[in-house]
């Protein structure tokens, strides 16, 4: 098994034991996020950053064209992002995908889902490499702005890192059994080997197999 380096993932892991994020701290979240400007988008971000694991910058290339409500499912088509592969996710209706989509309703097919995350300002930072020759490597501004707007809306709720939401959806997904084959699909990784540090034991699993030792 490959071995796990993203320090942010590794907060997410609490000695043997997953220690998840439900619906309930979502739910706590939105309340944070009542009367705050461009709150409705506030939200469906949020609860689209929970149920579908993906990354925040394959969330900001949604368009209202992106998100299609058939029956009782949402269907969401994702651009992948950092060698990801696109992919389409598809959302239940309850009560936390229909206030999403509630926002959704009210953009124009052409426009942004989240035009009030997105940035074109970027930053750029100086270094050196071994030999001394000097580099520079430009950021974009979007994670900033989501990051600072991420801590308030948890606050007093739970102290989580920004990615900890998708780590917490493909994870949640092992443990419950879902294959190796469809978690790299959901996840729009090209390989299985990204996939395989999500593969341990929840506090549920565990218990659930000690009670088959007899």
């Amino acid at each position: 098994m490959p071995k796990i380096t993203n320090m942010e993932y590794l907060k997410f892991l609490k000695g043997d034991f997953i220690n998840y994020v439900d619906e309930t701290h979502i739910k706590l979240a939105l309340e944070n996020i009542n009367g705050s400007k461009h709150s409705a988008e506030a939200k469906c971000f949020l609860v689209y950053l929970y149920y579908t694991g993906a990354r925040p910058s394959e969330l900001l290339e949604l368009k209202g064209k992106d998100v299609i409500k058939k029956g009782k499912y949402y269907h969401l088509a994702l651009i992948g992002k950092k060698r990801g592969n696109s992919r389409m996710i598809i959302l239940k209706n309850n009560e936390l995908t229909k206030i999403a989509f509630n926002h959704v309703s009210n953009v124009f097919p052409d426009f942004y889902l989240f035009s009030h995350f997105k940035s074109n300002r970027t930053y750029t930072t100086k270094y050196h490499l071994k030999d001394g020759t000097p580099k520079e490597k430009s950021y974009s501004c979007n994670s900033y702005i989501i990051k600072y707007h991420f801590q308030k809306w948890f606050k007093d709720v739970v102290d989580i890192p920004l990615y900890f939401l998708r780590h917490n959806r493909i994870s949640k997904l092992a443990s419950e059994g879902i294959s190796l084959t469809d978690l790299q699909q959901f996840k729009g990784s090209k390989t299985l080997a990204s996939i395989q540090p999500y593969i341990h034991v929840s506090t549920h699993t565990a218990k659930r197999i000690a009670s088959k030792n007899k």
